[in-house]
């Protein structure tokens, strides 16, 4: 039994900590498919005044960028919004493809090879350049069967015909989810007059030996400094940045390490469990082990016993581990997130079934060796007058393993709290809207569509007003904000009424949305203060404008903002726009932080057209068939492109604390499953050690409460000492959750009455079973054996 208990505790903690390796190999210390990826960063800027993290450079910024020299040896740019889906046209019909505008030599700096044909490079980023495009290695193979004739074929999406010019490695997959790579002059014919060219970059830039992220922001912020016109801003922003390979996994490091440290944690208290063992099968072995000391054995023929036991079970725990390893790796990654980057890479290869193997044998050893030192450094004579002799210094050693693993599960068991209370309050937040039968359909509007007689405004109401009508759905309006938007998006810096400028530096980017009277009833948002937008705020009215309550908070803290004026600049004509009514904040955009947002009237905004519906509809409705009927009745050439279940969205924020947050909750399970299992050891073999010294008490008349008190003190000493030591940890380690954790503060002042009062009851649990075998001792029987 305790070689069996022994094998699946080391098979627990090798495949455990297999797995977590293994991940963090795949995801973190593998290369990523480009040239000396740490020479690479991704830089974009921020608005120190404002607080705004993310403002993309514009492709005048890239251009000058290219003229820099040191530190920077190349620069390109990817979009700040990634890739973007768009409706297609090609020889087998239409399709839908999700593509990525980048700027200069993209390819030749990161260092990506074709596998067919050739990759783009700066003289496809130029003025006049034919319009070209490389496919991702899984849509060629995918949708276009993996034929090497596709090279020269032309694809028309983006209202622009592509010829394909090669194919992309299949690991290569940036910005994430790219199937196809265009350029951004390339893509755009009339770039000299499109407002396309203000198209919004993040810099990808190659540094000279000898430079980092620090010097390639200070030349940028130098650089802004000496040339006016690069934004519209440069006072108030500087550049920042972070290494190619940090931009490219964002959040996933600090959860993945999390994950490799729970792992340890758990392997770790596996080898506490096994030295456990090994140290009660000693005890049981002490008359064996004297008569062979008595007898002229050494040392090493003492110990004998249990290195053969270890072996064996280090053999069966690595095997076991592997086995559990493949498993628990066949659950888990179809079950990660998809947007979790090289996920579909994790394999339990030789490196990682070597990494856990060593563990489990390096620590099996230690564990036998500690058992074999204090077995073979026990006095003979005293061992032959009773084996209970060599308890005292024995049992003290035993309790501080026990309370080390006491400690390490309530680090482990306060992680997966803190995670799972994380999950409770982002599914509790209040968005703002009602996501239950709420839909976002996108459209691509035709050229011309500016310039239709009665006018766009009118045409997206006509549109809204006829899918209302529709069976099934019961209500529509146009939007320009895309559901849970990482980065981008319509943003300005706003000046309010009284201000002077230096003033307006401070006031924070606010978001911007251009909808019709039925839009806030449409999403489900609640009017807090004022009114909405109705039909009599026309284009010949008094403009106006509606606020959320996190602009009403940040850009009138002490006030009402009802009746205050507030200047859009060119986002919306050149005049102020008066605040007529307070909606809650609508987490529509931006998840789980409210964004400061503003939304105009669509009849008095003529700059953009929204490109997106809200639609309110019936489960089975055919959305895309009555969206492209109402466009059809009024103006042609419009195509769905996607149609998105905001129940669906809403579900992809929690996504990855969800997984995380069931990851280090099965891991800390297990880990007090070992803990508890180890504790109930220790206590039965101190309860089998002092068996005669309790029988003598209970001779004397002790009664069952007082020998159930004298185990109690080691139950105490044990889940007591633990609680604080895990406590104490808890607190220094959970700095490593605080990219994880939403609503929690990492140090929470009452976490260590909490985790002191779980690992007394952890170890109470533990004890229960030792304690009533103890308070059962018969004296006499006892005495009789002893």
């Amino acid at each position: 039994m305790r070689s069996t208990v022994g094998i699946t505790t080391l098979a627990l903690g090798i495949g455990v900590s297999t797995v977590s390796f293994s991940a963090v190999r795949a995801v973190l210390l593998e290369p990523l498919p480009v040239t000396a990826e740490d020479e690479l960063v991704v830089l974009w800027q921020r608005s120190v005044a404002r607080n705004f993290d993310h403002v993309p450079f514009l492709p005048a910024g890239l251009d000058a960028a290219q003229e820099l020299g040191d530190p920077i040896e190349a620069v390109a740019a990817v979009p700040i919004n990634g890739a973007v889906v768009t409706p297609g046209r090609g020889a087998d019909g239409s399709f839908s493809i999700a593509h990525a505008r980048i700027g200069g030599d993209f390819f030749g700096l990161l260092g990506v090879d074709p596998v067919l044909g050739r990759m783009l490079n700066a003289e496809d980023d130029v003025v006049g350049a034919a319009p070209t495009v490389v496919l991702s290695h899984g849509y060629w193979s995918q949708n276009l069967g993996g034929r090497e004739d596709v090279l020269g074929t032309v694809l028309e999406f983006a209202r622009v015909p592509f010829t394909v010019v090669g194919v992309a490695p299949p690991e290569f997959d940036y910005p994430r989810g790219t199937e196809a790579w265009v350029t951004l002059r390339g893509s755009f014919p009339d770039w000299e007059t499109d407002p396309a060219t203000r198209y919004e970059l993040d810099l990808i830039v190659r540094l000279r030996p000898g430079f980092g992220v620090g010097d390639a922001a200070a030349a940028m912020d130098r650089l802004f400094a000496e040339q006016a016109g690069l934004s519209e801003l440069a006072a108030d922003l500087e550049t920042v940045g972070l290494p190619f390979t940090d931009a490219v996994m964002g959040d996933l490091r600090p959860m993945l390490l999390t994950t490799f440290v729970a792992g340890l944690v758990l392997l770790l208290v596996a080898i506490a469990n096994a030295t456990l063992l090994f140290l009660a099968g000693g005890a049981r072995s002490l008359r064996e082990s004297a008569m062979r000391r008595a007898l002229g054995a050494s040392s090493g023929r003492v110990v004998q016993p249990l290195a053969s036991d270890a072996a064996l079970q280090a053999a069966l725990g690595v095997l076991g581990g592997v086995l559990l390893g493949r498993l628990a790796l066949a659950v888990l990654v179809p079950l990660a997130p998809p947007d979790f980057v090289r996920f579909d890479t994790i394999r339990l290869d030789v490196g990682s079934v070597l990494f856990g193997g060593v563990l489990g044998l390096l620590a099996l050893g230690a564990s036998a060796g500690i058992a074999g030192v204090w077995l073979a450094r026990r006095d003979p004579a005293t061992l032959l007058r009773g084996g209970a002799g060599a308890a005292p210094s024995g049992a003290t050693f035993r309790r501080a393993i026990a309370s080390a693993q006491v400690a390490l599960a309530v680090v482990a068991a306060v992680g997966a709290s803190l995670l799972w209370q994380t999950v409770r309050n982002l599914e509790a937040l209040d968005r703002g809207f009602e996501p239950e039968g709420l839909y976002v359909v996108s459209v691509s509007l035709p050229f011309g569509f500016f310039d239709v007689p009665e006018g766009y405004q009118r045409v997206l109401e006509e549109v809204a007003d006829g899918l209302g009508s529709r069976p099934g759905i019961r209500g529509a309006s146009p939007s320009f904000s895309a559901p849970l938007l990482e980065r981008g998006g319509i943003d300005f810096a706003p000046r309010l009424d009284g201000q002077t400028v230096e003033e307006a530096r401070r006031n924070p980017y606010v978001g911007f949305d251009a909808v019709i009277p039925r839009y806030f009833a449409v999403a489900g948002t609640e009017l807090r203060q004022g009114r909405g937008i109705d039909a009599g705020d026309g284009p010949d009215d008094l403009p106006v404008v509606v606020v959320n309550e996190a602009a009403a908070r940040a850009l009138w803290p002490r006030e009402s903002p009802l009746g205050r004026q507030i200047h859009m600049g060119g986002l919306s004509r050149d005049e102020s726009r008066t605040v007529v009514g307070v909606v809650e904040d609508h987490r529509f955009r931006t998840f789980p932080q409210a964004h400061p947002s503003v939304y105009v009237p669509l009849a008095q905004y003529d700059r953009l057209a929204p490109n997106r519906f809200l639609v309110r509809a019936e489960a089975g409705v055919e959305l895309r068939t009555l969206v492209e009927a109402e466009f059809e009745a009024r103006v042609g050439g419009v195509d769905v492109v996607t149609i998105e279940s905001m129940t669906e969205v809403m579900r992809r924020p929690l996504r990855r604390p969800r997984f995380a947050a069931s990851s280090l909750l099965a891991m800390a399970l297990v880990t007090v499953l070992l803990a508890a299992l180890g504790v109930h050891g220790v206590l039965s073999v101190i309860v089998a050690e002092r068996r005669r010294d309790l029988g003598v008490r209970m001779a004397l008349g002790a009664r069952a409460v007082d020998v159930a008190s004298h185990v109690a003190r080691h139950l105490l000493w044990i889940g007591g000492i633990g609680g604080v030591l895990g406590a104490l940890i808890s607190l220094w380690t959970t700095d490593l959750l605080g990219a994880l954790l939403y609503g929690l503060e990492p140090g929470v002042p009452g976490m260590i009455g909490v985790v002191v009062t779980a690992s007394l009851a952890l170890a109470l649990v533990s004890g229960v079973v030792p304690t009533m075998r103890a308070t059962k001792t018969d004296p006499a029987q006892t005495l009789r054996s002893e």
